[in-house]
């Protein structure tokens, strides 16, 4: 009995301690955090688990991507915690630290170096070339300093790598932040020679919802690059901004049929009536998928202005189309 409960003892004692701020001791690790100092000493111990252990004493955010089991030995004492962990993660990873408005350390997010295979499925692609060599520096359009959250942060250097990957994990870490100023470097990156990365970027911004980067989007609607064109009309799709009407309703009129197919569903969002008279042209276009799409939006529509063009598609070729009218058209019979 007295070696049971010696042994729940040497269990819970650590935990205890840690949370009186006293130092914990373990065949790895000693960790010490108190106004804004940490305290560190590592032997061989996992990057990722020293990050959650630093960043639960410190109360901060944090965010890890890709392979952080490296083992790591390091040593610190009394020191800000911003300035131990960019000591700990130099040359370990690459990291982001957030701010609040009065400098104070708020998160860290870390994602591990290149290849580690255990990245965001969202980013798990095959990733092209460079159209040509570059040099760090010159990939993307130039970064006012004054956007970048700390000065000479690594994922400044990512940004700028000469390695479209490196390029790629920066655009995943600055949608994890999802901040404004996440948003702004995302959109520096939307002038990117790689067109994975011009993608990654696009999408990302989608997600954020950034609405100072809504004319940055719009203007990528005329990319030369096909994928581009189809991630930023996905992307003002999930805006629905009235001021990105004009730039979807003119890709209706795209040379790629992929274009106008998300043209089609990002203009569908809105369900405005006012679409409609702008639809009415492409009741003719050669991709069966796209007159569907039209006939479910004019069946969706509370207007018998839709009839007599959802009438003209019951004679259409393709049985799809056919069907999709006949349906739309019950719909407006029987709303």
């Amino acid at each position: 009995m007295k070696r049971l409960r010696f042994a729940a003892l040497i269990t819970v004692l650590p935990i205890f301690l840690l949370s009186l701020g006293i130092p914990c001791v373990s065949a790895k690790m000693l960790l010490r955090y108190h106004n804004g100092l940490l305290t560190l000493k590592t032997k061989d111990a996992p990057l990722k688990e020293i990050l959650r252990q630093v960043s639960e004493k410190a109360n901060l955010k944090w965010v890890a991507k890709g392979s952080l089991e490296k083992k790591v030995t390091f040593r610190c004492d009394k020191e800000p915690v911003h300035s131990a962990l960019k000591k700990l993660l130099w040359d370990r990873s690459q990291y982001y630290f957030q701010y609040s408005a009065k400098q104070e350390l708020m998160g860290v997010y870390v994602v591990g170096k290149s290849g580690s295979g255990d990245r965001n499925s969202r980013f798990n692609r095959n990733v092209r070339p460079d159209p040509e060599p570059v040099t760090a520096g010159t990939v993307s359009q130039e970064i006012p300093s004054e956007n970048l959250p700390v000065t000479g942060d690594i994922v400044y250097s990512s940004m700028s790598s000469s390695n479209p990957e490196t390029r790629l994990e920066a655009v995943e870490m600055l949608e994890e932040i999802g901040d404004q100023k996440a948003a702004d470097l995302l959109t520096s990156l939307l002038g990117d020679v790689n067109e994975d990365v011009r993608v990654a970027a696009v999408e990302a911004l989608g997600e954020i919802e950034d609405p100072e980067s809504l004319g940055s989007l719009m203007e990528l609607v005329n990319d030369e690059n096909e994928n581009v064109r189809v991630a930023a009309v996905e992307a003002l799709g999930k805006f629905e901004n009235d001021r990105a009407l004009p730039s979807l309703i003119n890709l209706l009129d795209d040379e790629s049929e992929e274009v106008r197919i998300e043209a089609l569903d990002a203009l569908a969002e809105f369900r405005d009536p006012q679409i409609i008279e702008h639809l009415i042209p492409h009741l003719n276009d050669s991709n069966p998928g796209i007159r569907m799409r039209i006939a479910e939006f004019f069946g969706d529509m509370d207007t018998l202005v839709v009839k007599p063009h959802l009438e003209s598609l019951l004679t259409d070729w393709d049985d799809g189309v056919r069907e999709v009218a006949e349906e739309a058209l019950e719909n407006l019979h029987h709303p």
